[in-house]
């Protein structure tokens, strides 16, 4: 077991398994100087939750990160996730779609900027409030490459 042993767990989006969250509770209780490897670490992450055991959040350390302030710092943001080696990977066809697909890229960063700093500004940035997180934007920069990978130029 990790905590014997001195090594680090790492437990992610802890907010999606709810039902489990009571167990996670019960174990962090049982944890005790006496039984845990001095090197022993458990890292948590999570999304804002009202099921996550309140006694985890004040017996551990917690660390936020705050998404970055105005168009320019979120666009960096986004543009420092992205690998380099993806960006420039060839798109199959021509240069021309690889210079339409970096346009694109700018265009859906963009547009998650303008989300994350509307959203803050409540019902007069948005009637209904939408998220538009990193892992949607990552994985709408990867639906993208493929959407213009296969897209065939022809007469319609």
């Amino acid at each position: 077991m990790a905590k014997d042993k001195g090594t680090w767990v790492v437990l992610q989006n802890c907010d999606l398994s709810e039902s489990w969250l009571p167990t996670l509770e019960r174990l962090t209780e049982e944890t005790t100087k006496e039984n845990t490897h001095e090197n022993y670490r458990l890292w948590l992450t999570s999304m804002p939750c009202a099921a996550f055991p309140v006694s985890i959040l004040q017996n551990g350390a917690k660390m936020t990160l705050e998404p970055p302030r105005g168009m320019r710092q979120s666009l960096l943001g986004s543009y420092t996730m992205i690998q380099p080696e993806w960006l420039e990977e060839k798109i199959s066809g021509s240069a021309e779609k690889s210079r339409q697909f970096k346009k694109l890229v700018f265009s859906l960063c963009f547009f998650h900027a303008t989300v994350g700093e509307r959203i803050k500004f409540g019902p007069l940035g948005w009637n209904i409030p939408y998220g538009f997180s990193v892992p949607d934007l990552s994985i709408s920069l990867d639906q993208l490459k493929l959407f213009v990978e296969e897209y065939k130029e022809g007469k319609q």
